[in-house]
């Protein structure tokens, strides 16, 4: 499912309201949680799951062309964790992925 997608499901679940305020909501969301996580806070989505900041420690790494030795910084990622709910309501579904 792309943003696309996922507007008009939002969409066809909510009467009177347009693609473009469920698009404008989306787009809020994503930059609300993007400055929340930008200070560090952690953000819970009831039945979703927890976004999160970590710390990546410092490493060095081969590039696979030439085989030279680089250092990664020590850096700032986000992370998600997908809440218990979620993880049991997906293992429990059958899926169908239209194979025929």
């Amino acid at each position: 499912m792309n943003h696309k997608d996922l507007v008009l499901s939002v969409r066809s679940r909510c009467d009177g309201v347009t693609k473009e305020q469920v698009r404008e909501v989306l787009t809020h969301l994503v930059d609300v949680v993007t400055e929340s996580l930008c200070k560090g806070d952690t953000v819970r989505l009831e039945g979703l799951g927890t976004l999160d900041v970590v710390w990546l420690e410092e490493k060095c790494v081969k590039t696979g062309i030439d085989g030279e030795s680089h250092n990664l910084p020590r850096r700032r990622v986000p992370k998600f964790r997908f809440s218990r709910v979620l993880r049991k309501s997906v293992s429990s579904k059958e899926v169908d992925h239209g194979d025929g």
